[in-house]
């Protein structure tokens, strides 16, 4: 799905941009793209079926466990084609593409999760992400903005060891409004993880982020569409939903969705950010 003509209905409410840089494609750093994952140089070995650790209060809707918050496990996966950063030396450089989760909306100074992400896994950072896209989401006009798969080619110019992929919200709230489709988003992601296939680029996905209760089917067959893309692709897949990284309603401040969402109930509060880049560095450490 290409640029969205002019003629487009209004796009439904979105995560929203922030000041956060897609300029940024020139510098060495990270890649995060709707979830590509950098993991920390260590064990070469591949996990390929675990359970990444659930922090205090929130439900792992896959196993049913629970743990410390910010503590580390391993995490649900399919069979990756590459993983780790192992034989890596030197400033690790990570990409990220994605929505507004990862371009700080919400968090102090326009710093969030991808900031906390890069701090975490000590990674040099190149941040695609912007507010307002997705998979197939090219984000709200005017915005010069464009959908994840666009992004491909200044990711790979940008030659990072690691990209990391986040998101499918906007994705989601487009479907529902008839703007897209699930096969545009099957279709884009392909396009995307091959381009990054291509160019040899090992990569994480994350699957869609809920913050509101128990997740509408249509939100979980988008996540179990970017699930069957990232197994095809053979790259490592992580499940917030399935994990339970946010449990309870913010709607009626309940679980840790209280603490960590705010009133907007969609974008993370500084301590979500926080919260969820711990979560994600875990997740890529124990992929080995």
């Amino acid at each position: 799905m290409g640029r969205t003509p002019a003629h487009r209905a209004p796009r439904p409410r979105r995560l929203t941009p922030t000041a956060a840089g897609a300029a940024a494609a020139g510098a060495v750093a990270f890649v995060v793209l709707a979830q590509t994952v950098l993991l920390p140089a260590g064990d070469s070995s591949v996990a390929t079926a675990a359970t990444a650790a659930t922090p205090e209060g929130a439900t792992d809707r896959s196993a049913g466990s629970a743990g410390s918050e910010g503590s580390e496990g391993d995490t649900e996966m399919a069979s990756v084609r590459a993983s780790g950063l192992a034989g890596l030396t030197g400033p690790v450089r990570m990409a990220l593409v994605g929505d507004s989760y990862l371009n700080g909306k919400g968090a102090p100074d326009g710093k969030g999760m991808g900031d906390g992400l890069a701090k975490r896994l000590d990674a040099e950072l190149v941040n695609f992400a912007e507010g307002g896209t997705g998979w197939a989401d090219d984000g709200p006009e005017p915005t010069e903005t464009s959908s994840y798969d666009e992004h491909a080619p200044a990711v790979v110019a940008a030659d990072p060891d690691l990209v990391v992929v986040a998101g499918g919200y906007n994705d989601h709230a487009a479907i529902n409004a008839g703007l897209e489709t699930y096969d545009e988003v099957a279709v884009n992601a392909r396009r995307l993880l091959a381009d990054l296939a291509d160019a040899d680029v090992r990569t994480v996905v994350f699957g869609p982020f809920w913050v509101n209760g128990d997740p509408p089917d249509s939100l979980l067959q988008l996540r179990d569409v970017l699930r069957r893309e990232a197994d095809r692709a053979e790259v490592a897949w992580v499940d917030p939903i399935a994990e339970g990284w946010i449990d309870g309603d913010r709607r009626d401040m309940t679980g840790n969705a209280a603490r960590f969402i705010r009133v907007d109930r969609i974008h993370p509060t500084g301590s979500g950010h926080r919260y969820f880049a711990k979560r994600m560095a875990a997740s890529i450490r124990a992929l080995g």
